[in-house]
């Protein structure tokens, strides 16, 4: 509630200069499944073809902002439980992210580059904040966690997993490494296609902003 009063804050008093760029990692599979999707009460349930843990999937960064959606692999884990290494994802985000400033600063105009990062704890922000102060760009402060409502990047998501799902289903575990690269491929001429709905989706985060912050902090709805 509080984190949403003072970004609207912000937005009232120069949302119109801040160009708005969301970050998050999901799991990328093509089994044709909703999990997770809201279901009205009374209404009929999505079927589930499988159990997620036991299909090949993609461990997937995307960045969306007013004019694109990009996606890239996540590095293989190199840490405990091959989990992706603080120092892992500081390379990584520099690597993918770095050639797109260019992009990013054209496409913002006179605007500021404000990039969002949940509170992970691979995400170093002190260090990625530095990095980006040498861009004139920064953090959204203060993001709370638990709340994936308010990030537009997590309703993309979905849009993303159900249109890979519709055209290709892999279950086949005993060729991961080949069905993970049809999964990129497939995922990457998906995000191709969707440019024309980037804009909706991040314009949607002050009315979201406005929704938390009427709720007390509670489920927006989105």
């Amino acid at each position: 509630k509080e984190f949403a009063k003072k970004e609207l804050a912000r937005w009232h008093n120069g949302g119109k200069k801040f160009f708005y760029v969301f970050m998050d990692e999901f799991w990328c599979n093509a089994t044709h499944r909703r999990k997770g999707k809201y279901v009205a009460k009374g209404a009929r349930k999505p079927v589930v073809k499988c159990n997620e843990r036991h299909v090949p999937k993609v461990n997937t960064y995307a960045m969306l902002c007013e004019k694109r959606l990009v996606t890239w692999d996540m590095p293989p884990g190199e840490g405990k439980k091959k989990g992706v290494t603080k120092a892992q994802f500081i390379k990584f985000f520099k690597q993918c992210v770095g050639p797109w400033m260019a992009n990013l600063k054209k496409w913002a105009g006179s605007r500021e580059i404000r990039f969002m990062l949940d509170g992970a704890a691979i995400h170093d922000k002190v260090e990625i904040a530095s990095w980006a102060s040498k861009y004139k760009a920064s953090l959204i402060p203060d993001w709370p966690s638990h709340s994936p409502d308010l990030n537009p990047i997590e309703n993309i998501f979905t849009q993303v997993k159900d249109r890979i799902g519709k055209e290709l289903q892999i279950y086949d575990m005993k060729n991961k490494e080949q069905s993970q690269k049809k999964i990129s491929a497939k995922r990457d001429q998906v995000v191709q296609g969707m440019s024309d709905v980037c804009a909706q989706f991040v314009e949607s985060f002050p009315r979201r902003l406005e929704k938390c912050a009427d709720t007390g902090g509670n489920h927006t709805g989105y």
